[in-house]
């Protein structure tokens, strides 16, 4: 179940890699919607990686 509980957690630090990417790509009159939006879909997925951690 670890092995799986990491998939898991590289899938997510990927997919936070292809959103920061995307946008740093979409800095445009939004950017600080975007980075609002990003930072809490960060804190999210964080949080979400500590719950499967304890459990």
């Amino acid at each position: 179940q670890d092995g799986s509980l990491y998939s898991c957690k590289e899938q997510a630090e990927g997919l936070l890699l292809r959103m920061s990417s995307l946008t740093n790509a979409t800095s445009s009159l939004h950017s600080v919607r975007v980075q609002q939006f990003f930072l809490l879909a960060v804190h999210t997925i964080s949080i979400l990686l500590q719950e499967f951690e304890v459990a």
